[in-house]
């Protein structure tokens, strides 16, 4: 064989090849492929693509792109996809945008279309990978709703709710936390405080007392604790909290809740108090004094015990 010849034949495998490899990629079993004119007529799609949007490949050639696009959506699609036709410099057209299926479901879809273009400069047609995201969206819209009844519930809780760094310092509170401790937003307090040791805790020993038991055992139930307002007054909180860590085990930070147990506090220490004078007024009494409980005496004063004479009687 000639060298032309052998020039020829090389020619001919390497366009088989190039057909071969481009018929491989289009029949990709993961991804949707269209050929698109630049009126947006399909031109040619793969299996795939005929799959996402439940229509054959005859009934796909015998619409457009518009014809599977939601009517609410279509005017301002077209408008982007024209912008994009008339621009300067031609690239990628990469949107998101929303199918409509044969069977009328919605699905969300990702696109990357690039031009082929004419010797002229112009468009010939277009090379669109379409990506079914409909499942990756719905995960999104969950999550952020998730996200959004979080943020409602750490927003809106009547206790104060805290991360702290190891180090002493705040990640985030929220606006309970904030007023709790006279701040105007959770924003002051994570900026004004950098050492809740010795700007929070009255006894710094205190926060020393909460790092330890989380880092031993994981979670604190109800520590009290005397802490500072912004304008140096004083107040008590109840503390509860855990320990956050990675999968290795490392401690990543402390979240938990304060509640202004100041009130309690107070009731409890006048309740202590007004117990004192009530036992002191008992012993000290001249007057006899006798405790009775369903028919029972429970207990007596010394002036009883002098009166009766019956000390093993009373108690």
């Amino acid at each position: 064989m000639s060298d032309e010849g052998k020039i020829k034949e090389q020619s001919i495998n390497d366009v088989r090849k190039s057909e071969n490899s481009f018929h491989a990629l289009f029949n990709l079993p993961l991804i949707g492929i269209a050929i698109v004119s630049p009126d947006m007529q399909w031109l040619e799609v793969n299996d795939r693509f005929c799959e996402m949007v439940g229509y054959s490949r005859e009934e796909l050639l015998k619409t457009t792109w518009a014809d599977l696009t939601p009517k609410e959506d279509l005017g301002h699609e077209l408008n982007e996809y024209y912008n994009w036709m008339h621009s300067e410099e031609i690239a990628g057209y990469v949107p998101e945008k929303h199918y409509i299926r044969k069977d009328g479901a919605i699905i969300d879809v990702a696109i990357s279309a690039n031009p082929v273009k004419k010797d002229d400069g112009s468009i010939d047609y277009l090379i669109a990978l379409i990506q079914d995201i409909t499942e990756r969206k719905q995960a999104e819209e969950s999550l952020y709703k998730s996200e959004e009844k979080y943020r409602s519930i750490f927003n809106n809780a009547i206790k104060g709710i805290f991360q702290t760094t190891l180090e002493g310092r705040y990640l985030s509170v929220n606006s309970s936390f904030a007023r709790m401790f006279g701040f105007t937003s959770p924003e002051e307090v994570t900026k004004s405080i950098i050492d809740i040791g010795h700007q929070v805790y009255v006894n710094p020993e205190d926060r020393e007392r909460v790092k330890h038991l989380l880092t031993e055992h994981g979670v604190v139930e109800g520590i009290e604790a005397q802490v500072y307002r912004k304008d140096g007054s004083t107040f008590w909180i109840s503390i509860n909290a855990h320990t956050v860590r990675d999968p290795d085990g490392t401690i990543l930070y402390y979240e938990g809740t304060n509640e202004d147990i100041t009130e309690r506090r107070r009731a409890e220490e006048l309740l202590k108090e007004s117990e004192n004078k009530f036992h002191l007024l008992f012993e000290k009494s001249l007057d006899p004094v006798f405790l009775i409980y369903e028919d029972k005496f429970i207990d007596c004063n010394e002036a009883a015990v002098r009166m009766t004479g019956q000390r093993g009687c009373w108690r």
